[in-house]
């Protein structure tokens, strides 16, 4: 069992750690409007509805654009690479890619990685996650 969980949003945990097949990230939908995003929240962006329920989000995407940062804030990687991922679901994750800069590439399959917690200004584990090309090159 991990000693660690991902820290909760404001309208609850953005990963879910003992889902079937393994992890996966969570979203939500709105039951008025249909509207479905990531993290979860407690109220709808679009029509500012509560009536929300959590959405299970796939495990593979397309890149839908990135950029390489070569200079990172202390305990990051450096170069890293930030993305917007497209979901099956017409959810956009912001996250990082896992792979190495000459690699990413626009429309390019990924998939969800669960990686080694961060610790935080108070001590805690922070679970991070990224993506990384299907077939895990690096």
């Amino acid at each position: 069992m991990l000693d660690y969980e991902p820290l909760a949003l404001s309208a609850g945990p953005y990963l879910d750690l003992q889902c079937d097949g393994g992890p996966r990230l969570m979203g939500s939908e709105c039951l008025e409007c249909g509207h479905r995003l990531f993290p979860v929240a407690a109220v709808c962006p679009n029509c500012m509805s509560d009536q929300l329920k959590p959405l299970p989000l796939s495990r593979e995407g397309k890149v839908y654009s990135f950029t390489v940062l070569r200079q990172a804030p202390p305990g990051f990687d450096s170069p890293s690479i930030i993305s917007y991922v497209d979901l099956r679901e017409g959810v956009r994750v912001f996250t990082h890619l896992d792979m190495l800069p000459h690699q990413a590439k626009c429309d390019m399959v990924v998939h969800l990685k669960v990686v080694d917690p961060k610790i935080d200004k108070f001590g805690r584990k922070v679970l991070q996650f990224k993506f990384a090309p299907i077939g895990g090159a690096q």
